[in-house]
């Protein structure tokens, strides 16, 4: 679609680059950078020697990085993301059977997940006849930094990113700037753009109460000390400009979580569960007791369906 890859070679095929220099740098654009990275976690599995010890477990993790640059590249729904997994589905089974090769039978135990979700792009959703737009905070930003600049001789660092509006609030603070004050005026202009619903300012965050849904999400993502001024959500179908997720919208929650090995027979859990989970359930399938309070909890449908005669080490 024209839309794709900013209406740039959105069409098959995508020529290889001949430069090794330019080769370099874009091979993360192309399906074969995750063939190359299963190459090397395989090699390394291979000289260290994963699985083969007599007690204890050990942790691979692997990260295909791939498709989530073809997805923002040609969107979720794209000819490029569908070969690309298609490709990703061989290179994968390519990768199983050899790991089975170096490690004994029964001792593997697969998860995968994602590190986030994803919607349909704008574009495709206003072919469909639904109502989307990508609203930005680029505008009113620039006139905020260009009126601190004159003011004060400095932007204090403000920028926005998925909704959110970064600033040194601790230095406008110490310049005796109200930035309770700035963060309202901002917050009143962006609930008039299109799409968005909701905004919180560092007060209105604090004071939401705990069952607010929305507040919750943006309580866990911003950190304590981080400086900032406004935090917008953004109604389904809608997605900021300059970017495909990163919106509190479910649709970039939610993510597939896959646990397979070690006998665990065939089966779908409908429940709501979190990707915070996959470490828990993995402490207890290892007998490992976590030393502190962490998010999560283990997954009975997984630590419950493990047969009773598990390799040494992998006992709940």
């Amino acid at each position: 679609m024209p839309w794709e890859n900013k209406g740039h070679d959105y069409t098959f095929p995508h020529p290889f680059p001949t430069d090794s220099a330019v080769l370099g740098t874009r091979i993360i654009y192309y399906p074969w950078m995750d063939s190359l990275t299963l190459d090397l976690a395989l090699e390394g599995a291979r000289q260290v020697g994963v699985g083969q010890r007599a007690n204890g477990a050990d942790l691979l993790v692997v990260s295909l990085s791939t498709t989530d640059r073809v997805g923002h590249d040609f969107s979720p729904d794209s000819k490029e993301m569908h070969d690309h997994l298609l490709r990703l589905d061989r290179w994968f089974g390519w990768f199983q059977d050899s790991l089975a090769h170096l490690v004994p039978a029964g001792r593997i135990l697969y998860v995968l997940t994602a590190d986030h979700g994803s919607q349909d792009w704008t574009e495709a959703t206003l072919e469909r006849g639904h109502p989307a737009d990508r609203p930005t905070l680029k505008p009113m930003l620039e006139r905020l930094r260009a009126g601190f600049l004159a003011r004060w001789g400095s932007t204090f660092s403000m920028y926005w990113e998925d909704g959110l509006v970064y600033g040194d609030t601790a230095a406008m603070h110490a310049r005796g700037i109200d930035v309770a004050h700035v963060a309202d005026s901002l917050a009143a202009e962006a609930r008039g753009l299109p799409g968005v619903w909701k905004v919180f300012t560092p007060r209105a965050l604090t004071r939401a109460p705990r069952t607010d849904a929305e507040a919750r999400l943006w309580r866990r993502a911003i950190p304590p000390t981080q400086g900032w001024l406004i935090a917008a959500s953004i109604r389904e179908e809608y997605i900021w400009e300059r970017t495909d997720h990163g919106s509190t919208n479910l649709l970039d929650q939610q993510v597939p979580i896959a646990f397979w090995g070690i006998g665990i027979p065939a089966g779908r859990t409908l429940r709501t569960i979190s990707t915070t989970d996959i470490a828990p359930t993995l402490a207890a399938l290892l007998g490992v007791r976590p030393t502190e309070k962490i998010d999560g909890t283990v997954l009975p449908e997984i630590v419950s369906r493990l047969p009773a005669h598990l390799p040494q080490g992998l006992h709940p």
